[in-house]
């Protein structure tokens, strides 16, 4: 048995719904007024929570389970929109770095989306452009992505804007909650990997696209979630 200990969290019952079938010795409990999962994933120790919607959520959740529950790394898996041409529905953007395209003091001089005692504006993820590569040459047909993943509490469906918030942090995808766990993470110094599959295009017809396609992305997000754990050794210092 490997002893990593990892924490898999998401945002919506659908995308855990599609990990949790693949996890062995499945427990359930509640923690927090809410359901907790533990398991055998990979050959690997879980703890997987839904953490619901939106940045608070996420960070709330995030930091909860650091203090409670001594763990390796930490993924978080699910559905974004693309706000770069490059990125279709359906493929799968594994972000480099992330950041908070909502949280704007530039008026007193900050980059967009930089916290005050932050120097960058971005917080770094545990995933290298080698590691995707690697996962690349065995998808199943969709295209993996490298690179950075933007969060705010808004669904957008307006695509001039997002395609210009996508240009002005470098970004292929948006979320409601990645830049909030990878923030948590940061400060705690804990791994953290996020895996995002696309379900649309964030334009005026996002809302049906989203509902569309969110299986589809859920799908997709969910396999690349399972190569990397299932090569996990071969990725990080444990």
């Amino acid at each position: 048995m490997k002893y990593s200990r990892m924490i898999i969290l998401t945002a919506l019952l659908e995308e855990m719904e599609a990990i949790l079938p693949r996890v062995r010795n499945l427990s359930q409990s509640v923690y927090l007024s809410s359901p907790l999962w533990k398991g055998i994933l990979c050959g690997y120790k879980v703890i997987l929570r839904i953490t619901g919607i939106g940045k608070v959520n996420a960070a709330l959740t995030t930091q909860y389970l650091i203090k409670d529950y001594p763990v390796s790394h930490i993924y978080n898996v699910g559905v974004a929109g693309s706000i770069s041409p490059e990125v279709k529905i359906g493929d799968v953007v594994i972000a480099d770095q992330v950041a908070q395209c909502d949280f704007d003091l530039t008026v007193f001089g900050y980059l967009k989306g930089q916290i005050p005692g932050i120097v960058n504006r971005f917080f770094p993820t545990a995933i290298s452009r080698d590691v995707v590569n690697s996962i690349q040459r065995v998808n199943n047909g969709f295209q993996i992505r490298y690179g950075s993943i933007v969060s705010a509490d808004q669904f957008v469906q307006d695509i001039e804007a997002m395609v210009k918030l996508g240009e002005e942090f470098n970004a292929l995808a948006k979320d409601m909650e990645s830049a909030a766990i990878g923030h948590v993470c940061y400060v705690n110094k804990i791994p953290f990997i996020s895996i995002r599959g696309i379900c649309d295009h964030s334009g005026k017809f996002a809302i049906q696209e989203y509902r569309k396609n969110l299986k589809l992305a859920i799908s997709n997000s969910t396999d690349v979630l399972l190569k990397l754990i299932k090569n996990h050794k071969n990725y990080y210092n444990d």
